[in-house]
């Protein structure tokens, strides 16, 4: 039957041929084919995704093929076949009998195509690594990044090529993979981590600390040291070590899975009495200190612990950004981790009421940062945001100006405290109120400018840079009003670039002479490529011994890290900051935003 269908098409094909030397290879060729596919050969009858297409022997074409069976007897009655023969180049009648690519090429694109599209060979363990649908091992290769997006294709294909050049079950037979039941029966689905990540980013419960940093794990009602908001912003990073404490084998979370009715009222009376334990610890009075590892009872001393200052709401302090994506994108998307520590130690001491009011001022102040991170495809995005005291003069935001746009805005208010909050408040709202449709930064900070300096106390200012990126072509066009010039890393060139077009701070001279000393610059993202956006408080930050960071050591781990993820590159300027000033407290509000191309 299949000889009777493969004659009839060539028949036909024939039939259109009017030059005998050609009728004659035509004639040959139906003859090869025959003896091809009476032989059984595999290389017929491939298909990357079955019951859906049929791979082209002859020139690796990835042929559509709904209606075809499968089988090598019914191949050339398939219409969607046959067209793709009548065209195909590797076969068209010429001087040159056709020849089949040889098998390993051929399974090669039938994993390639595979590797994207059907569901068994994407599986990702709880750890986001990539599950070998030959062997069932952890690969170790990332192919879900911590938000749930895929990983990179053109970087992941290649990096599971290389895992199946050494998988024996693979060479062994590589038509045959295990099913996806089969896969996430043997590991934990990358789901689980995800939907963990997800409670640790949205409930409260997951978000108490003491007064040390360490995080309250709300299942054994007790401090886990290792984690700590104090050495590691609040964020990505600090979530991740979250997550990876509930997926240890040793969590008493997983008994339960991870279902609790503690509240967070109970958390912060845990927090309280540890911080009430370690004071008591350190000035006990009338007798011998306990010793180290001594319990002291709290109920039974008459005390009772007030609930330990909590720091806002992380969900509605986290900046935004992506994933990078990331980020990670993201994937193609990724993200941005904001760190907003509690209020200062200093302010602990002030009157009830005037707390309380500063408190729920630093509230309404943070609600003014982004809340939601930018999904820009192809990129990622990372910010930290740490005010020095209770009321900050840094801010940052970010736009979708235009459709396909997204704009970079941080600005640094002189001075601390209730003035420069406010001013603050008010920059944010003038500058929302005029990015919206304009895609040139100038022109925004401009009418900025012009409705701003009338408000402004005198002898007050603010510095501010604005960046738009255009998201497909990576162009980065800016304007930078006395702030501190970003920068560009291209870790393929080995090279830092200053941003440094830019022009006067709002708020020193007129609206007309800002407006004529602003230059609007540009620069371009390659792939690979990232920029850093900061305020003032990480260059000026100086040691003991009077030594400021500067841009200089700024540029020099800015490039080191520049290969990395956007959270690992400010996770790294951050802790260059900590060890340089040898001290975990700020010396003035600080603020970076990192944007990472994929």
């Amino acid at each position: 039957m299949r000889g009777c269908l493969m004659a009839e098409w060539m028949d036909q094909l024939s039939s259109q041929i009017q030059d005998p030397l050609r009728r004659r290879l035509l004639k040959s060729l139906q003859e090869r084919m025959t003896e091809w596919v009476a032989s059984g050969d595999p290389r017929f009858t491939l298909r990357p995704l079955p019951g859906l297409d049929w791979l082209c022997p002859f020139c690796s074409a990835h042929v559509k093929t709904p209606h075809w069976d499968g089988r090598d007897q019914t191949l050339f009655g398939d219409n969607d076949v046959l067209l793709h023969l009548d065209a195909c180049p590797a076969i068209k009648v010429g001087f040159k009998q056709p020849q089949m690519l040889p098998w390993n090429q051929l399974v090669n694109v039938l994993i390639n195509i595979r590797l994207r599209h059907w569901p068994n060979y994407q599986v990702g363990n709880i750890e986001g690594h990539w599950i070998c649908p030959y062997c069932i091992g952890d690969t170790g290769i990332i192919r879900y990044h911590w938000d749930g997006s895929d990983a990179n294709l053109d970087w992941f294909i290649p990096e599971a090529l290389k895992h199946l050049e050494h998988c024996t079950e693979f060479k062994t037979n590589p038509m045959f993979a295990r099913t996806e039941s089969e896969l996430l029966a043997q590991h934990e689905p990358y789901a689980l981590r995800k939907n963990l990540r997800e409670r640790v980013e949205r409930e409260e419960i997951f978000q108490v600390f003491d007064d040390t940093g360490s995080w309250i794990d709300p299942f054994t009602m007790q401090p886990a040291a290792h984690i700590n908001q104090f050495q590691t912003p609040w964020g990505e990073g600090l979530q991740e070590l979250i997550v990876e404490h509930l997926i240890s084998p040793g969590c008493s979370g997983r008994q339960s899975k991870w279902r609790t009715d503690v509240t967070v009222a109970e958390l912060q009376r845990v927090a309280g009495k540890q911080s009430i334990t370690r004071l008591l610890n350190r000035s006990f009075q009338g007798g011998e200190a306990p010793k180290d590892g001594a319990a002291i009872d709290l109920d039974a001393l008459g005390l009772r612990a007030a609930p330990a200052a909590q720091a806002p709401p992380r969900a509605a302090a986290r900046a935004a950004a992506r994933p990078a994506q990331a980020v990670q994108a993201a994937p193609a998307h990724e993200q941005v981790f904001t760190d907003v520590g509690g209020p200062p130690a200093e302010h602990a001491a002030l009157p009830d009421a005037l707390h309380s009011e500063m408190v729920a001022a630093r509230e309404l102040q943070i609600q003014l940062l982004p809340s939601q991170p930018p999904q820009v495809p192809g990129y990622e995005v990372s910010a930290f945001y740490d005010a020095c005291e209770m009321l900050a003069g840094d801010l940052f935001q970010f736009t979708t100006p235009l459709p396909g746009y997204t704009g970079f805005f941080i600005a640094d208010v002189a001075g601390h405290g209730l003035d420069a909050a406010l001013m603050m408040a008010m920059t944010l709202k003038t500058f929302s109120m005029h990015a919206r449709g304009r895609a040139s930064p100038a022109e925004v900070l401009s009418l900025v400018c012009h409705e701003l300096t009338n408000d402004l106390p005198k002898g007050k200012f603010i510095t501010a840079l604005y960046a738009i990126l255009h998201e497909e072509t990576g162009e980065i066009r800016f304007a930078r009003a006395g702030h501190n010039p970003a920068f560009l890393a291209e870790p393929a060139r080995g090279k830092v670039t200053p941003m440094r077009e830019g022009g006067l701070a709002l708020g020193v001279g007129s609206p007309q002479l800002f407006t004529s000393r602003l230059k609007e610059g540009r620069a371009q993202m390659t792939p690979g490529a990232a920029i850093l956006f900061y305020t003032d408080g990480l260059v000026e930050a100086h040691s003991p011994d009077g030594t400021p960071f500067g841009e200089g050591r700024l540029c020099a781990t800015f490039m080191q890290r520049s290969p990395q993820r956007s959270r690992l590159i400010i996770e790294g300027i951050v802790d260059e900051l900590r060890q340089h000033v040898a001290s975990d407290q700020n010396q003035d509000d600080l603020t970076l935003i990192v944007l990472k191309r994929h």
